[in-house]
This record gives C-alpha cells, sequence and structure tokens, in this order.
C-alpha cells in the first residue's frame, strides 16, 4: 500500500498538470490575433483516458522499448491561433521559416521559466512549463505538444532517454529536467523536422499508473 503522503503529491502533481494546460487555452486560445478580440468559433477540449504505451516519446528512437504500461492519457486541445499566431498576432505563412517557427514554439512554453525554477522546490506557484515538467518528473510521464508544423516533447519514462537535465550537483535543481522542448523525431538535433500544419495546440499528456 503507497503510504499517504506520497498519495497526496501524486494527486498534486497531476492537478499542476491538468491547471497549468488548461489554463493556458483559457488565456490564449479563446482569442484572436489581436489577443483582445474573443472568437466565437474557437473549440476547446479535453480527453481523459487510459492507454497501453511501451515509451513517452516516439517509438521509432527509442532502441530498446520498455515494457506496455498502462497510462492515464490527459490531452487538452484548442482550435485556437496557436503559438506562432499567439505571439506574432498573424496567421503562419508558408514564407516563414520552420526554425522561426520553432524558436516561437519554445519560448511560448519556456515564458516565466526562469522565476518558476527559483522558487523551492514543493511552492505551488510554479508557472507553466517548468511546473509541468516538474510534475511529469515526479510521475514518471511525458508531454507532447503539437502546434503549427512543429511537435515537441519531453519524457520522464524509466527506460526513455533521459537528456537536458539539471546535473546532480546543481545548487537550485538538482537532477530535475532544463526547460527544453525536444523535436519529437530528432531530440539530439537542433534543428526541428516539419509536420503537416496543424491549427491551434495539441498537448498530450501520459502518465504511469501501478507505481505507487
Amino acid at each position: 500500500m503507497p503510504n499517504e503522503e506520497l498519495v497526496l503529491k501524486w494527486r498534486d502533481a497531476l492537478t499542476s498538470v491538468v491547471f497549468e494546460l488548461f489554463e493556458n487555452t483559457q488565456i490564449h486560445a479563446r482569442f484572436g490575433y489581436d489577443r483582445r478580440t474573443l472568437k466565437a468559433d474557437v473549440v476547446r477540449a479535453i480527453l481523459v483516458r487510459t492507454v497501453v504505451v511501451q515509451t513517452g516519446g516516439n517509438p521509432v528512437l527509442q532502441k530498446k522499448l520498455g515494457a506496455a504500461v498502462e497510462c492515464l492519457e490527459i490531452s487538452v486541445v484548442d482550435s485556437g491561433v496557436g503559438f506562432f499566431g499567439s505571439k506574432h498576432k498573424r496567421a503562419l505563412l508558408a514564407s516563414d521559416s520552420l526554425a522561426e517557427e520553432w524558436t516561437c514554439l519554445r519560448e511560448c512554453l519556456d515564458k516565466h521559466s526562469e522565476e518558476a525554477q527559483h522558487l523551492p522546490q514543493g511552492d505551488p506557484r510554479g508557472i507553466g512549463l517548468y511546473e509541468v515538467l516538474r510534475a511529469l518528473h515526479f510521475l514518471r510521464g511525458s508531454i507532447q505538444v503539437r502546434s503549427g508544423r512543429t511537435k515537441a516533447y519531453r519524457s520522464f519514462f524509466t527506460g526513455d532517454h533521459q537528456i537536458q537535465m539539471e546535473s546532480r550537483e546543481s545548487r537550485t535543481r538538482p537532477g530535475m529536467p532544463k526547460v527544453r522542448m525536444l523535436d519529437f523525431d530528432n531530440p539530439v538535433r537542433p534543428s526541428p523536422t516539419e509536420n503537416t500544419e496543424v491549427k491551434g495546440v495539441a498537448i498530450r499528456t501520459l502518465v504511469p499508473l501501478g507505481w505507487l
């Protein structure tokens, strides 16, 4: 039987993930490019279900897949203007470079992360991506983000590649994840992979069950 303290930490971490992700749609997805006008036709949804997977990232990249794991999937999607549209206040054009779009995605997700990283561990005021990564690190879960032509992820599944982590000797965040998203198709390459463009933002998180 898991102890009560661990169960409460699991609950709080999961709550943080859901809150941060849906708050993002509340703040950004409801509005048009001017960031003021409400869009009447925006669809926002949250999907919760159990699935069975072997990795929190791209299975093609895993040299040795782990055993199948039952996970709780929490996906949040919206049909808003997306990360690029939110930042640049216009639609994505074919002439916009993929590198620029990738930078935009990472900057939007990294926003306020410096402030969050200086909060004490366990402080409930963590902001945005850092709070989500911190929670998923504890939950041994993963996150996948799809917007425009980009697809990014981080995975803390047991057996998945653990890169972009703070060193164990770090005085502030020993062993915690750096606030960095990785390209889903090639996490070690600095340039992103181009995908078919999608509208809005789709974020999928996976949390393994049964390890408490």
